[in-house]
């Protein structure tokens, strides 16, 4: 079969222009990405389910804001123009971030979701869980980190996940963690009489000096969860016991002193061990907290894209391209699937350890730009 001459269209020319491109350079990774696509037997001529991962390919590890690379918006929209491509978000990240990166960062509606670890996905404003939503599930996690925070004295904020399978806490880390750049929150810090007005629908409460005061058991819950989670995610209050089960919180901008990440760690010991969860801890002083359920389940961003696909496609065959910076963005099963590694991070050094059908790219725009280029010369346009 003769070699397929790739080529640049007008508009992927200006956006490499743009961007700072050079055209060799998107068609020397075009066909790095056709070559290994053949060498595994996968046909990019076939629809495509595309999964981005955010931080990398889109936005640059270092920036707190979420704000994307120069021209990064034009190019995953060019993506998401192609015939027969679907493209989705695919992070671990939570639902409520990944929505406020769609919509007022990338402003692009279209632009499907696939979050929190593969147990939800958005498409538009439609939500789709694959990881069954429990509230008892969600109740109880919040009950045991709160009575470990409150014995301790620690400051948390809750990370807006809509899947009740992680129970996602970040600790201490509105200065540590650099918490307070996040755009969900700079700015955007209530009061704690409004954190008090929204708790107290459905959790009995008092507002009291600046704190309030609650009991802290599942069926008291509700509205403590629906205030820190659902309404002001990544909010940071502090927890203290008053006796037995009556705890408050407060709101304290300060991290406490001395806190560091060999206690976070502990911290995360101490959850597994009260939860029966996994516990994973980061360096921007986050734990995410796997249910069993999870683990013994079929549940990773992987999965998920491949959900998402038989959604949008209505079953159809697809082919699944993963753009990705870390280790766990790379696929776990290879069959259907192709891994597009930023050059120079730990994922590319993971595919080629373990053998993923596979091709590094700079960051989304040069793959949205050499995906035309193959897409046109494989007569998709």
């Amino acid at each position: 079969m003769p070699s397929l001459k790739l080529a640049l269209d007008a508009r992927a020319k200006k956006l490499a222009a743009a961007a700072g491109l050079q055209e060799a350079g998107v068609l020397a990774v075009a066909q790095g990405i056709l070559d290994a696509a053949k060498a595994h037997k996968l046909d990019l001529a076939e629809d495509v389910v595309i999964g981005l991962d955010v931080n990398g390919p889109i936005v640059a590890v270092d920036n707190n804001d979420l704000m994307p690379l120069a021209h990064a918006k034009e190019c995953v929209e060019y993506l998401m123009g192609l015939t027969d491509v679907k493209v989705a978000l695919m992070t671990g990240w939570d639902l409520s971030s990944m929505t406020f990166f769609r919509d007022e960062r990338l402003r692009l509606g279209g632009l499907g979701i696939v979050g929190e670890y593969g147990m939800v996905y958005k498409k538009g404003d439609k939500v789709t869980f694959i990881y069954p939503y429990n509230e008892k599930e969600a109740l109880s996690f919040i009950q045991i980190s709160i009575d470990i925070a409150a014995e301790a004295g620690l400051k948390f904020a809750v990370q807006g996940n809509y899947s009740s399978g992680v129970g996602p806490l970040i600790v201490e880390a509105d200065h540590n963690g650099h918490l307070l750049e996040h755009p969900l929150v700079k700015g955007r810090i209530p009061a704690i009489e409004k954190l008090y007005q929204e708790a107290g629908p459905l959790s009995k409460c008092e507002l009291k000096g600046g704190k309030v005061f609650f009991e802290n058991k599942v069926e008291n819950l509700k509205g403590i969860f629906e205030a820190l989670a659902r309404k002001h995610p990544l909010i940071s209050v502090r927890f203290k016991r008053v006796q037995g089960d009556l705890v408050s919180f407060e709101m304290d901008s300060n991290d406490k002193p001395g806190f560091a990440f060999p206690d976070l760690e502990k911290l995360g010991g101490l959850l597994t061990k009260r939860t029966g969860r996994r516990c994973m801890v980061y360096e921007d002083f986050g734990i995410d907290c796997f249910s069993k359920a999870v683990d013994e389940g079929d549940y990773y961003k992987q999965s998920g894209l491949h959900a998402y696909g038989r959604d949008v496609l209505s079953g159809a065959p697809f082919v699944k391209i993963i753009v990705g910076d870390k280790a766990n963005d790379a696929p776990k099963v290879f069959e259907g699937t192709f891994f597009c590694p930023q050059a120079g991070t730990q994922a590319e050094k993971y595919a080629a350890e373990k053998k993923i059908p596979s091709a590094s790219v700079g960051d989304v725009r040069d793959f949205a730009l050499a995906l035309g280029a193959i897409r046109a010369a494989l007569g998709k346009k």
